[in-house]
C-alpha cells in the first residue's frame, strides 16, 4: 500500500471510528445504569444520589438504579467501580476520600488516577461546626478552653477517609486540644451528637437543625467566607476566630476508567442538566448544600490538588495509615 492510499485508509478508519462512537453515546444506555454510593443509606451523598437517579432515568432512558455499599471508610463501594466493566453502566458517587485513600490507608485494592475517570462535580458543602448542647461553651473560643481544660475527655465523630475525618484532625492540631475519635459506619447517626455519645463533630449537612433550634446541638461556626441564610446567627469560622480554618466538603462522580469518552460526556451533561432544575437544587440547598458542577478535566484537576493539600496535613496532623 502505497503512503497515498495508506493515508485515505487511516482518515476512513478514523472517520468510522468517530462515527462509531458517537453512535455509541447517543444510543446509551440500553439498559439500566447504577450509581454506587460507598455510604450508608440516610446520609447527604445518600439523598442527593437519589434525588439526581429520580430524574435521570427519564432523561436517560433507562433505569437508573442507586446501590448502597458502604464499609472500611468507602473502599468497599468505590472498589466495586473500580473494578466493573468499563462500558458506562457504573459510576461512582463520592468525594473526598478519593483523594486520601492512599494517605490513610496502608493496603488500597485499586489506584483513583488509574482504574477511575472523573465524570462531574454535583455539590459543595461548608461544615457547620457543633457541639453537644448540655457542654458549659456558647462560643467557639469557649469550647477550645474547655476541650483544652479536659484532654482526652472529649469524643468527635469519624465516618472514615476523606475531607471529613481530616478536617476534624486538622482541628484538633490547629486548635492544641485532644478528643478522641469514634468511627462510624457510613453516615454519621443523627441522635450521636445530640445523645452525648459524641461531644463535637463537623458536618455539611443541616441535619442537626432540628437539634440546634430545639437546643439540644449547639451551632459554634460555620466554615465558610459568609453565614449560612438556614443559620444566620452563627458566625463564621472567621468572625468566630479561626480564620486560617477553611476545609470543605464536596460530592461528585466518577466512572471505570477506560469507559467511552462519549458516554462519559453523556454522564456530565445530563447530571448537570439535572442540577440546573430549580426543583432539584431546592431539595439540595435545603440540605444545607451548595449545587455546583464542572467537566471531567476540572473534576480531576480538582481531585489531583486535594491529593497535595491532604498529604500536607495528614504529616501536619501526624495522621498514620491503617
Amino acid at each position: 500500500m502505497n503512503s497515498r492510499k495508506r493515508a485515505v485508509h487511516c482518515a476512513m478508519t478514523l472517520a468510522m471510528a468517530f462515527n462509531a462512537g458517537l453512535s455509541f453515546g447517543a444510543d446509551f444506555p440500553v439498559k439500566p445504569t447504577r450509581i454506587v454510593i460507598p455510604f450508608a443509606a440516610g446520609g447527604s451523598t445518600d439523598i442527593v444520589g437519589r434525588a439526581l437517579a429520580d430524574k435521570l432515568g427519564p432523561r436517560m432512558g433507562q433505569p437508573v438504579i442507586v446501590e448502597n455499599r458502604p464499609g472500611a471508610g468507602s473502599l468497599i463501594g468505590t472498589d466495586v467501580v473500580a473494578k466493573a466493566a468499563p462500558d458506562g453502566y457504573t459510576l461512582l458517587m463520592s468525594g473526598g476520600p478519593l483523594a486520601t485513600f492512599k494517605l490513610l490507608f496502608k493496603s488500597v485494592p485499586f489506584d483513583v488516577k488509574r482504574d477511575l475517570a472523573p465524570v462531574t462535580q454535583i455539590t459543595r458543602t461548608s461544615y457547620i461546626v457543633m457541639i453537644n448542647g448540655g457542654l458549659p461553651a456558647k462560643t467557639l473560643a469557649e469550647f477550645i478552653t474547655y476541650a483544652k481544660a479536659n484532654p482526652g475527655k472529649l469524643n468527635f465523630g469519624s465516618i472514615g477517609p476523606g475531607g471529613v475525618y481530616l478536617a476534624h484532625e486538622l482541628f484538633k492540631k490547629m486548635t492544641d486540644i485532644n478528643m478522641v475519635a469514634i468511627p462510624y459506619k457510613g453516615a454519621m447517626p443523627v441522635n450521636a451528637l445530640p445523645s452525648n455519645e459524641i461531644q463535637f463533630y463537623m458536618d455539611g449537612s443541616l441535619a442537626q437543625k432540628p437539634n440546634i433550634d430545639a437546643g439540644k446541638v449547639r451551632a459554634l461556626a460555620v466554615v465558610a467566607p459568609r453565614r449560612l441564610a438556614a443559620l444566620p446567627d452563627v458566625p463564621t469560622i472567621a468572625e468566630a476566630g479561626l480564620a486560617n480554618f477553611s476545609p470543605s466538603n464536596w460530592q461528585g462522580f466518577m466512572i471505570t476508567a477506560g469507559s467511552p469518552k462519549e458516554v462519559i460526556a453523556r454522564w456530565a451533561a445530563e447530571i448537570q442538566a439535572v442540577a440546573a432544575m430549580p426543583d432539584f437544587r431546592q431539595r439540595v440547598t435545603a440540605l444545607g448544600t451548595e449545587v455546583v458542577t464542572n467537566s471531567p478535566e476540572e473534576l480531576g484537576r480538582m481531585i489531583d490538588a486535594e491529593m497535595v493539600q491532604w498529604a500536607e496535613v495528614v504529616r501536619f496532623a501526624n495522621v498514620q495509615p491503617e
